[in-house]
């Protein structure tokens, strides 16, 4: 067996870095523009509840989690700030979000039914609405136009 790493690498978080990082976005967008700080894959390496405490610091407005476990870390950790769940989580976990004040994204009627049904009391949602944006092209009937008369 082999005592040391095949590749010793390390990666290290300027926490001040994200201050500045947020304060910057906020000059660019103003304050009426509500930032909600992406935190998929343990904020992609560099701590999530790390990186919530900095980001809440600056006034973020929330944060979006692709990890349940993660977002529940961050309440453990005091993290108070809106807490938006990516599509990943049954209905059944209703109690547990409703506890931990986490919000599940629903994107059909189905999700929203189903959660309803699971939730204990009245909860806040994201709902992620399909516009049809993503509509396959063998769907589609292109119309062609009647060309201009030539005179």
């Amino acid at each position: 067996m082999i005592s040391a790493p095949f590749r010793p690498t390390w990666c290290e978080i300027d926490l001040g870095a994200v201050s500045h990082n947020l304060r910057q976005l906020r000059e660019l967008l103003g304050d009426g523009v509500a930032v909600y700080v992406c935190q998929k894959g343990d904020a992609s390496g560099c701590g999530a509840v790390e990186i919530a405490r900095r980001a809440e610091r600056e006034g973020v407005a929330g944060f979006a989690f692709g990890n349940i476990d993660r977002a529940l870390a961050c309440r453990e950790a005091g993290i108070e700030s809106p807490i938006l769940l990516y599509p990943n989580c049954l209905p059944e976990a209703a109690p547990v979000l409703q506890r931990a004040r986490l919000m599940p994204t629903l994107s059909t009627t189905e999700d929203v039914a189903r959660w309803d049904a699971a939730a204990t009391a009245a909860m806040p949602v994201f709902l992620k609405i399909d516009a049809g944006g993503g509509v396959a092209p063998e769907r589609c009937r292109m119309r062609q136009r009647p060309s201009p008369a030539l005179s």
